[in-house]
């Protein structure tokens, strides 16, 4: 069994160190101060590699050392070190975006690419829901609905038309939320974590996580306008479907259920820009591959 040394040790590799970094330094950590010599014998590594590892620790700030006839070596604060590490994370990431931000040469693509794991599709719902500008349509369960729930308010608050299809009873300011009318039937056949998201005719992405949300099984992205399209008229039909019939179930009359449809007529999304560039070029045929005949 791993012990809480050995765990600490995988986090600091997580963070950038060596495992040789990570294992001089938890060791300085229970036997500060030493010497090269003695953190060599501790960690059961060569002198002359826990040196270079030293020299590494004290150039990240990780250690400090005492000059004298006999150099010793005393690991700083966990608290201090992963404030600097935080810091300096930081800096690059703002530094790394606005560098990238030059090099990305933005290409139409219409591929289908995979999702390999939970954080990649988040992250990419993340992008998509902070990019949207029209319209947002979003089937989804209550697990990955709190994991993007932040982002979905924010472009509610600023103006985009957000619809939910939900399996659990939810309340979002300024979105439409749907209560899908097999709710129960549905979770109980399906036993993972799905989101469903699709942005103003432009992007979408479907994704099927395990029951506890840690890994894929199966996830795509894809900014094909005339994909995201068509799923976003299913999923606005699914929307219109579950609406009359929570409605009629309700007993609603013939009147509220029509204001009750008129509420998602703000969710036509033939005016977003993807859609537009979608329709105005005439469609064309792609010609036959082999042998052409005059």
């Amino acid at each position: 069994m791993a012990t809480p040394i050995d765990l600490a040790n995988e986090h600091l590799v997580a963070l950038g160190f060596t495992e040789i970094e990570a294992a001089a330094y938890t060791f300085l950590l229970r036997e500060s101060p030493a010497t090269g010599y003695r953190v060599a014998q501790g960690i059961g590594r060569t002198g002359a590699n826990t040196y270079k590892a030293l020299e590494a620790l004290e150039s990240r700030g990780a250690v400090m050392s005492e000059e004298g006839e006999t150099r010793n070596y005393r690991a700083v604060p966990p608290g201090e070190l992963l404030l600097s590490l935080e810091k300096a994370f930081t800096k690059h990431r703002e530094r790394a975006a606005e560098l990238l931000t030059r090099v990305r040469a933005d290409h139409a693509d219409d591929r289908v690419y995979q999702l390999r794991t939970p954080s990649q599709v988040y992250e990419r719902c993340r992008t998509i829901l902070n990019s949207a500008r029209q319209v947002v349509l979003l089937d989804i369960f209550a697990e990955p609905l709190a994991e993007l729930r932040e982002e979905v308010e924010q472009a509610a608050a600023r103006g985009v038309r957000v619809a939910l299809l939900v399996y659990e009873p939810t309340v979002l300011a300024k979105a439409e939320v749907v209560l899908n009318h097999q709710a129960g039937k549905v979770r109980g056949r399906w036993s993972g974590q799905w989101v469903n998201l699709a942005a103003d005719s432009a992007e979408q992405v479907h994704a099927l996580m395990t029951p506890d949300g840690t890994e894929v099984l199966h996830a795509t992205w894809s900014a094909s306008a005339f994909l995201a399209h068509l799923y976003q008229s299913g999923l606005l039909g699914e929307l219109s479907a579950s609406v009359v019939r929570n409605a009629i179930r309700a007993g609603a009359s013939q009147k509220e259920i029509l204001r009750h449809l008129h509420r998602l007529d703000k969710l036509e999304h033939a005016d977003t820009p993807a859609f537009s560039m979608l329709t105005s070029p005439p469609l064309r045929l792609a010609r036959p591959r082999g042998r052409q005949t005059r």
